[in-house]
């Protein structure tokens, strides 16, 4: 399988998109940094090179990295860009020249008026044409040109214009990327692009330009229109291809700029928490399985990879996982209570295996009421000196509270007891996220596990509080596991990421009040779990009206 290696450059970008996952991001910029970084990917058998970024074609250097990539025996060498520069015809004969082998053009919109409106720039349009037609008839067959399109509300309704734009200035192959989970506030409408997407098939069809389709939202659409679409789009490229992993699912990443993939590799585990919902009993995947799932997600190039249980360190092969998808995934990271990572020699293992984040769950300050929720005696001491190890070996540590029944009131003490045992003054604060026990079983509520919201909010206004006195990063009281924006009164100091959903969450696993669909997080909040409403009510829910 072949690695690749991601090299991210620039302080600026030339296009201020709405969908702009990187706005406020610096990249590297110090040529022989970034020239060590191709001849590392070199020396571990890299041979693709991905040149991506905020818009890598502003950084000046661009050509001297291609240069250097090409000489290093890199195969395929990939630029990501919006292709504005590439219209001017110097530049581009520079980097054909220096040795790009393929140009992955970000192709939002179809004419001038609507990339502008996406985009905020007016002229762009013009110029990403002419880049395409430029790099075209000075590569001369030498290097391909993609173009990805990222799907979002201002354009959903013109996907199929776009496919015939691309069509007609050249474009080799196109993929079309839903964003799912971090769309403005408006969503794209699912019988438009079920409908968009079957048309787009049958005209790649009659055409012959290769088209995949990439996210939640666009590939469960794809596979059903278009049976084989994973098959004969990973003929073309199949970093590019429909990816369907029934063993994982696409997630809400803490960093809202990565798209995630979560792969359980066990759900044994060495703790027997009160709250857990995971059926520890359950057949573990087979180990050639989850080796493939892993394959796949490397050639669909996912930026991050997480690995969760069960407890993921107690598989045998979680070293190999790791090794696995070294390669071409960004950022690989842990969700663990670090017991067996107390042990200095695996805690090494894993990160010489590429290990780069590890959420690290702690449940009290201190032993004795953490081993009465994980009911496994001991592991209070292990769980601590596991995260200085990561802390030790250079493993971006967060601390993960869980919020229950017996633990919220102690919240302002554990944020205490963080940065005592992890600040020694070198170090900077680890981050801390919190999590609202999920119920999603009859038993987790019944057996009093779950607080109701307005029992836990003085602590954990004050837990908060306590973080910014003392510049400790939070965050994670949104989303799935975390509580309604409301019943902290709609205090953004208290949501740090908030971020559009993919679609409505009502009914399922989660409800909502008639009047939520007032509030104005309600495209932004999941609402209340089903057994939390059945216990507790919705009593303490009052929708956040803009203007009071």
């Amino acid at each position: 399988m072949e690695k690749v290696k991601v090299i991210e450059v620039g302080t600026h970008c030339n296009n201020h998109c709405s969908f702009c996952f990187a706005l406020g991001k610096t990249y590297e910029t110090d040529l022989q940094f970034l020239i060590a970084e191709i001849v590392s990917g070199a020396k571990e058998g890299c041979k693709e090179l991905v040149l991506t970024g905020l818009e890598p074609t502003l950084y000046e250097p661009l050509p001297e990295l291609i240069r250097a990539a090409h000489k290093m025996g890199y195969s395929r060498i990939r630029l990501e860009t919006n292709g504005r520069m590439l219209a001017y015809q110097k530049f581009t004969r520079l980097i054909v020249n220096a040795g790009v082998t393929e140009v992955a053009f970000m192709m939002p919109a179809h004419d001038a008026a609507l990339y502008g409106t996406i985009t905020g720039a007016a002229d762009g349009f013009d110029q990403f044409v002419q880049g395409v037609r430029t790099l075209l008839q000075t590569a001369k067959d030498k290097v391909l040109a993609y173009a990805q399109v990222p799907v979002c509300f201002e354009n959903h309704t013109y996907l199929v214009s776009i496919f015939n734009t691309a069509c007609e200035i050249g474009i080799q192959h196109i993929t079309f990327q839903s964003l799912d989970g971090y769309l403005p506030s408006y969503e794209p409408d699912e019988t438009t692009i079920r409908e968009q997407t079957k048309e787009i098939i049958t005209l790649a069809r009659k055409s012959g330009l290769p088209v995949a389709f990439r996210g939640q939202l666009l590939e469960s659409l794809g596979i059903e229109e278009q049976p084989g679409t994973q098959e004969a789009a990973t003929e073309v490229d199949n970093r590019n291809a429909t990816l369907f992993c029934p063993t994982t699912f696409v997630g809400r990443a803490a960093k809202p700029e990565m798209f995630e993939v979560l792969v359980r590799p066990n759900f044994s585990c060495n703790q027997i928490c009160t709250f857990c919902w995971v059926d520890k009993m359950a057949d573990d995947p087979p180990h050639e399985e989850t080796l493939r799932q892993i394959d796949l997600i490397v050639e669909h190039r996912i930026h991050r990879l997480s690995f969760s249980g069960g407890e993921p360190t107690i598989n045998p092969h979680l070293p190999e996982y790791i090794r696995r998808a070294r390669p071409g995934v960004r950022e690989i990271v842990l969700h663990t209570n670090a017991v067996r990572i107390a042990n200095p020699d695996y805690c090494r293992t894993l990160k010489d295996a590429g290990l780069d984040i590890a959420y690290v769950t702690l449940l009290a300050p201190d032993a004795e009421l953490s081993d009465s929720i994980t009911r496994t005696e001991g592991t209070f001491r292990k769980t601590v000196f596991g995260a200085l190890n990561l802390l030790l070996e250079n493993v971006h540590t967060l601390a993960h509270f869980v919020i229950l029944k017996q633990n919220y009131h102690i919240l302002p003490e554990f944020i205490h007891f963080v940065h005592r045992t992890f600040c020694d003054g070198i170090r900077e604060n680890i981050p801390i996220t919190f999590s609202y026990v999920a119920p999603p079983m009859e038993e987790i509520v019944k057996n009093g596990y779950v607080p109701r919201f307005s029992e836990v909010v003085p602590y954990l206004r004050e837990a908060t509080d306590i973080c910014t006195e003392l510049q400790i990063p939070f965050g994670a009281n949104e989303g799935l596991k975390g509580m309604p924006p409301c019943v902290l009164g709609g205090d953004r100091r208290y949501f740090r990421f908030l971020t559009p959903l993919h679609r409505k969450h009502t009914g399922g696993d989660f409800v909502k009040k008639p009047e939520c669909v007032e509030c104005i997080f309600d495209d932004r909040c999941y609402g209340v779990r089903k057994y939390y409403a059945l216990y507790y009510g919705l009593d303490e829910i009052k929708p956040v009206i803009s203007g009071k």
